[in-house]
């Protein structure tokens, strides 16, 4: 939780207004053009009355400029944070270090393991002597990253990974599965296995940590073909903090909130002949978003959300071509907002994620705690970032005042990440909104089954 507040924060917000509505929606969309323009407004608020109350000329300045910027901005709370959970992330190692692992959770480490292995020696077997599925399954390996996720050294001259090869030389259809899990199990522990070295110098523990750890993200690459987040749900027990507080008990105060206003608003239904109340029971009834997904997933109901934002974002091949250029436009304005301006604290905290993590393996006894290095590069990355938003920014963009009758005027200038968003999030919805129309203007293809383009390429599995 403390490793990332940014995202959190929005998800919670989010959740708690709209019911876990899908990233893509354009209702999505117009809660954020709203909560953006909230946090820029309510900032520049703040700004301006402590500067006021205090005098400006009182403040700490920086390069010229006034620190009480950097104070306030979102980087120096999710910094605060991040220092928090660095503090309580080294107080839980060292709790962990005195602890036992338990029988039961070694028994749970081996079934969720022995299930894993069983899907995985079936799909292998699946592909044993047929090289195109050994291809796809290689470049399904390495995703979408741009260097891919195996190293060039850990290849073979046709580009697929040796432990995927090492899997498939274990096995033998004519024996039995028993047999197949057995070698298969050795084929990967084998492959895992790195020496430890010799000397006890910096450099060596730190090649030994990496080595470690490269092998290991092999292996999580392979296990993902058959065990994927995206795919499969993931057991509530290892759910972690920020996901219950996200996905349950957020639900449950918003599913509350509903079903309190259903009953407030009772009078005002039989005044006025209206249904808000049984609208909004209906809304706070458990699984109601659930089931909304569904319908919207469901191909049968396809003419009836084909002019829904959220179901054309994800089925653009049903549209003309200047609503699929809308659409993508839309979206990547989304993208851009949501994994570039919202997210300049995290990809900023990636360089002292990465070296803590260097850090710890060079100087630590082992791999390095992800979650450790996430909120160390937190501390660090939202400290750089609101010190840059909060005095280099404004040498180049000064502070304007906004005008909404309240004395003293709140300002605003794009070194407040809120306002900068808000920027954006206004061509979002609005090129959403147009793609919408054009849908209506073009009309709805109706193929909803996606086929592929002429001569295209494809296996049946």
């Amino acid at each position: 939780m403390m490793a990332a507040p940014t995202g959190m924060t929005t998800t919670l917000a989010r959740n708690l207004v709209t019911q876990s509505t899908d990233d893509k929606s354009t209702k999505n969309k117009a809660f954020m053009f709203g909560l953006l323009a909230f946090i820029g407004v309510g900032t520049g608020m703040g700004v301006s009355y402590a500067k006021n109350r205090i005098g400006e000329d009182k403040l700490p300045s920086l390069f010229g400029q006034s620190l009480l910027g950097a104070i306030i901005a979102f980087p120096a709370a999710s910094s605060l944070m991040g220092l928090i959970g660095t503090i309580i992330g080294v107080r839980s190692q060292r709790i962990v270090e005195r602890q036992h692992m338990g029988n039961g959770q070694k028994k749970d480490l081996q079934t969720d393991l022995s299930t894993n292995m069983n899907q995985l020696l079936h799909h292998l077997k699946s592909m044993h002597g047929k090289p195109e599925l050994v291809q796809i399954t290689a470049k399904a390996m390495q995703g979408l990253h741009i260097f891919g996720k195996v190293g060039a050294a850990h290849l073979d001259s046709d580009k697929v990974p040796v432990l995927l090869n090492q899997a498939l030389a274990a096995i033998d259809l004519s024996k039995s599965d028993a047999e197949n899990m057995l070698a298969l199990r050795r084929a990967v522990g084998s492959y895992l296995q790195v020496d430890k070295p010799v000397n006890g110098s910096k450099w060596a523990k730190y090649c030994y940590a990496k080595a470690v750890t490269t092998k290991e993200s092999h292996f999580v690459a392979l296990l993902s073909l058959i065990d994927h987040s995206e795919t499969k749900k993931p057991s509530t027990d290892l759910t972690d903090a920020r996901k219950i507080l996200e996905n349950r008990w957020v639900p449950k105060v918003q599913r509350a909130t509903l079903r309190g206003f259903s009953h407030a608003v009772k009078p005002v239904d039989i005044m006025l002949g209206t249904s808000m109340s049984g609208t909004l029971n209906k809304w706070g009834t458990k699984g109601y978003a659930e089931k909304h997904s569904a319908k919207m997933a469901d191909p049968s109901r396809a003419a009836q959300n084909c002019f829904k934002g959220e179901y054309m974002v994800k089925n653009m091949h049903q549209y003309h071509g200047f609503t699929r250029g809308l659409i993508l436009i839309a979206e990547g304005l989304r993208i851009f907002n949501m994994n570039i301006i919202l997210a300049s604290n995290a990809n900023l905290s990636r360089i002292a994620n990465n070296l803590a993590s260097n850090g710890q393996r060079t100087l630590g006894t082992g791999p390095a705690s992800r979650s450790m290095c996430h909120s160390v590069g937190r501390c660090l990355g939202g400290a750089l970032l609101a010190i840059i938003f909060g005095t280099v920014v404004p040498i180049f963009s000064g502070p304007e005042n906004l005008d909404i009758g309240t004395n003293p005027s709140p300002q605003y200038s794009i070194a407040n990440i809120g306002i900068l968003m808000f920027l954006f999030s206004i061509p979002t919805l609005m090129v959403m909104g147009a793609a919408q129309g054009a849908a209506h203007l073009q009309g709805w293809k109706g193929n909803v089954v996606k086929e592929l383009p002429p001569n295209a390429k494809h296996y049946n599995w």
